[in-house]
């Protein structure tokens, strides 16, 4: 019999005891939840600092790329060429209407 009251009391007291440490807990949130929320605003601060450098990287690497695959577009330049003169060589005349 002693046995279970020992148990129901190691029960109750850890019973008070996570009662207690959920207050605690509820109590520490609310305590830095506005400190919580302002490192929000500061992050969310810095976002949109952060959105016109991204910009301006965004677009000096688009003209990278592009000069990029310009670079390597220049060797088929004379094939171009070579197409374009066969294309007024063998095209054929547009009939003349009177």
């Amino acid at each position: 019999m002693e046995i279970v009251v020992g148990g129901l009391l190691l029960f109750v007291a850890l019973s008070v005891l996570g009662l207690l440490w959920a207050a605690f807990s509820l109590v520490f949130w609310l305590v830095t939840l506005p400190f919580k929320l302002l490192g929000l605003v500061f992050h969310g601060l810095a976002g949109l600092v952060v959105l016109p450098i991204l910009g301006v990287l965004w677009v000096v690497g688009t003209i990278a790329v592009v000069a990029m695959a310009a670079v390597f577009l220049i060797p088929l330049l004379p094939l171009g060429l070579l197409a374009a003169i066969a294309w007024l060589v063998f095209r054929r005349p547009k009939p003349m209407h009177a």
